[in-house]
């Protein structure tokens, strides 16, 4: 952020977005409320399912709406989160996930025609990635210009590895569905603790 904002005061900006700046800056300001916030806040606790994943999905929101894109959040009801229920996801899946949400809404941003986004979390049902109890399933949509993925290069790193191969590395899965005029949608599954990880299986398989 310290970066961004000395970039953006330089005679030598780049292009520097003035938005993405105070993105960036609300972002942090949003986790570091969080980590300073009373943990032990019955009223905090009772509606934070996957505590810190939930806390950074929250504010790459506030971040994207200051670029001017509208990001709802939304955590499944059925969740588990009260009374010290809420499933752990280990820190390197939490990340990866994280920062896959952010490169799937800045290609809503960048790509889909469209000024407002989804973010679902809930547990992982179980199927065919033999999701287990504390699994968790992580979705990006919009409504936007969508796009036809067998048209998309290979090598394009957006979707490949910044998305479907940072999943995929801890065991997870991520697929994405679209088609022109259908607007987008990215689903990030991680199957739960002990089924997956490279330290235990290997990278997954990804989706499309």
């Amino acid at each position: 952020t310290l970066t961004a904002l000395a970039r953006a005061g330089s005679a030598n900006a780049g292009g520097a977005d003035a938005g993405e700046v105070v993105g960036r800056c609300r972002h942090d300001v949003t986790l570091m409320e969080f980590v300073l916030g009373d943990p032990g806040d019955p009223a905090k606790a009772a509606g934070r399912a996957y505590d810190g994943m939930v806390a950074a999905i929250e504010a790459l929101a506030v971040e994207m709406r200051a670029r001017g894109l509208d990001v709802h959040v939304a955590v499944a009801s059925g969740a588990p989160g009260a009374a010290g229920d809420a499933p752990v996801v280990p820190v390197p899946v939490a990340v990866a996930i994280v920062r896959a949400v952010r490169e799937a809404l800045a290609n809503v941003i960048s790509h889909a025609g469209t000024a407002e986004a989804w973010v679902g979390v809930s547990p992982a049902a179980p199927g065919a990635h033999a999701a287990a109890p504390g699994g968790v399933r992580v979705t990006v949509r919009d409504a936007g210009a969508g796009f036809d993925p067998a048209s998309v290069d290979p090598a394009r790193l957006g979707l490949r590895r910044s998305i479907t191969e940072r999943i995929a590395d801890w065991g997870g899965l991520a697929s994405i569905r679209s088609a022109p005029g259908d607007g987008t949608e990215v689903s990030l599954c991680w199957p739960g603790p002990g089924q997956s990880g490279p330290g235990q299986s290997g990278p997954g398989q990804s989706g499309p």
